[in-house]
């Protein structure tokens, strides 16, 4: 694991354990809301790294490291509505990928959903541009509509949990309502 990883899901897990899994966040406009996470166990590192060759995936070493720890999770979720960010375990990638095809070049795999869009992993980037192969994109469009968020996954999951489960990637696009 690595440490921004651990260090982040720690703090996150004792602020839950100290609001009884229950923490509040604040949205736009000052609106309060209660949230909680939830978290798979984790993964052996063997077992994680065959499922990525058997797809023919590379897998980042952040990522692993998170998979190890926790093999899929769930942040930012309403106790008794659900949404916020599923971070999919490695048995729904595939299935998840399969269903959206349209969506994704073969080296490419979603690892999370969002507000009926997708956080996924360009293989070929993790090789090239280790720093920068995550993207984000609708369910309605195809790779090439895709935003490309130019940072690593244990990055964008730091910055998530600091911007509470806010979209923080689409801020710069954000025009308040008229």
């Amino acid at each position: 694991m690595t440490d921004r990883i651990a260090q982040c899901l720690t703090s996150l897990k004792q602020r839950l354990q100290q609001h009884d899994g229950i923490i509040q966040i604040q949205l736009e406009k000052g609106n309060l809301l209660d949230v909680t996470c939830r978290f798979g166990a984790g993964m052996p590192k063997s077992d994680i790294v065959e499922f990525f060759q058997s797809h023919n995936w590379r897998v980042p070493d952040d990522y692993l490291s998170f998979l190890h720890m926790h093999n899929g999770a769930e942040l930012f979720c309403r106790p008794r509505y659900g949404g916020g960010l599923t971070l999919l375990d490695v048995h729904a990638i595939p299935l998840y990928r399969k269903d959206y095809d349209y969506m994704f070049p073969p080296e490419c795999y979603p690892i999370g959903m969002l507000n009926e869009a997708f956080i996924y992993i360009h293989s070929t980037d993790v090789l090239h541009s280790p720093d920068q192969y995550l993207y984000w994109q609708s369910c309605i469009g195809t790779h090439d509509d895709a935003l490309k968020l130019g940072m690593t996954f244990e990055v964008f999951l730091d910055l998530f949990i600091i911007a509470q489960g806010a979209e923080y990637w689409l801020w710069p696009t954000f025009k308040p309502p008229g």
